[in-house]
């Protein structure tokens, strides 16, 4: 168990050894952390070489398998990069020291403030309104501010596993399993007897390589759970970088649209509220991309991303939460990882070929079998139906011709589970 004391004390001398002096650090408090990682709020004494009054420490747990962990070498990766941006573009705090070796990291504290989901749930309806102007405002800003700087965090992302001798093969196969997780939810989809239309295969063939490659690329944190966003006066900062990367920037504006398909109890923006968020997204954006301003074009790309999540996040719900699904890959990779090749870098894209076994058991949670047997498969489920039925909504506001084959099959997805509750086991 990790030592409260002990955290302090190491992120104190890591804090001298960065900036200088020797910060005193006192009365921690426990801001509860994923999985077994110990996440600290600390006051920081009055000191020449550090004007923060408070400050977060992250510790992980010691590993528990050879080499470090690549969600930890991500998030280090992702503070390096955004550290450079303005501050108005800046997504999350700033970092301000490091230990790799003893998985340690220390941030400026956002603050006290409200998550999303918090402040969504004592809003009216005005507010809402402003709520998700500000979020498309942020997101895009952050967008804008990022795109075309893909090369600088591969290289960043490249030196870092170099230095931290981390294997090329697992850091590979964590890149790519969120393509391999859409296949997946393709799987599931079919075991409920629900057939998948031409137009589906085609916009999920296409989400998976838009995750990849594509024009529309940009930084993003990628895990947008409603409870790693907070939303303060003057700003809205996005925590938890271990899934950050470039992507295609839709799967941002299509994951808040649909109500964070990743997170069991998020609320999908009705139509409305989904247009005030589309268009305080792209103002910020247009400007790179103009295309985003033809709604038919971007409606598309919406569509392709939200297919992508909607079977994405099966996958996700059913291995327990992105945070599961790391553990799953790593547990899949560790066993088969050519020791030889453990050293070697990572290449610029996540993309890259490997001669790993592609194979994930994504399994856990049987989320689409038989009757709810738990308040948790419940809402999994009814999840499940919001992503599925936003998809659907979004895809019958449309003109392509392609979208009332996606409407439809939303909808025997929607069916296919509700009836899930009237079989017999």
């Amino acid at each position: 168990m990790l030592s409260t004391d002990a955290v302090m004390s190491a992120a104190s001398d890591l804090l001298g050894n960065r900036l200088g002096g020797q910060p005193h650090l006192s009365d921690p408090e426990d801001l509860g952390g994923s999985g077994s990682a110990l996440v600290l709020r600390a006051r920081v004494a009055t000191n020449p070489f550090l004007h923060e009054r408070t400050v977060i420490i992250k510790q992980l747990p010691p590993e528990s398998l050879s080499g470090p962990d690549p969600a930890l070498v991500r998030e280090i990766v992702a503070y390096q990069f955004t550290n450079s941006l303005a501050n108005e573009s800046r997504p999350g705090p700033v970092m301000l020291a490091y230990d790799l070796d003893k998985r340690l990291m220390v941030t400026t504290d956002a603050g006290s403030v409200d998550n999303l989901i918090d402040v969504w749930n004592t809003s009216s309806d005005d507010d809402k309104a402003k709520l998700v102007r500000r979020l498309g405002t942020s997101l895009g800003r952050m967008h804008r501010a990022t795109a075309g700087a893909e090369d600088d965090f591969a290289t960043l992302l490249r030196r870092m596993m170099s230095r931290a001798k981390a294997g090329r093969e697992l850091v590979v196969a964590r890149g790519r399993v969120l393509t391999d997780a859409i296949d997946y939810g393709l799987s599931m989809v079919g075991k409920l007897g629900v057939s998948v239309p031409a137009e589906v295969s085609d916009f999920a063939a296409d989400s998976s390589r838009r995750l990849a490659s594509g024009q529309h690329r940009a930084f993003t944190p990628f895990d947008l759970s409603p409870d790693n966003i907070l939303c303060g006066n003057h700003r809205i900062t996005y925590l938890d970088f271990e899934w950050a990367g470039f992507r295609d920037v839709t799967f941002d504006v299509a994951c808040v649209i649909a109500g964070f398909p990743q997170y069991a109890e998020g609320t999908a923006l009705n139509g409305e509220l989904s247009r005030k968020f589309v268009d305080a997204w792209r103002h910020e954006v247009s400007g790179m991309w103009p295309n985003v301003l033809n709604d038919e074009r971007l409606r598309a790309r919406i569509v392709t991303a939200l297919v992508g999540w909607s079977l994405l996040s099966l996958a996700i719900l059913e291995a327990g939460g992105l945070t599961a699904l790391i553990d799953k890959v790593r547990f899949t990779t560790d066993s088969g990882e050519d020791n030889a090749s453990a050293g070697r870098a990572v290449g610029t894209k996540d993309s890259e070929d490997s001669d790993l076994d592609r194979s994930v058991d994504f399994r856990g949670q049987h989320i689409l079998h038989g009757r709810a047997r738990t308040r948790d498969q419940l809402v999994i489920r009814r999840d499940i139906i919001q992503t599925f039925e936003a998809l659907g909504a979004l895809a019958e506001r449309g003109q392509d011709p392609r979208f009332p084959a996606v409407a439809a099959f939303s909808r025997e997805v929607c069916t296919a589970v509700r009836n899930l509750e009237r079989s017999g086991s």
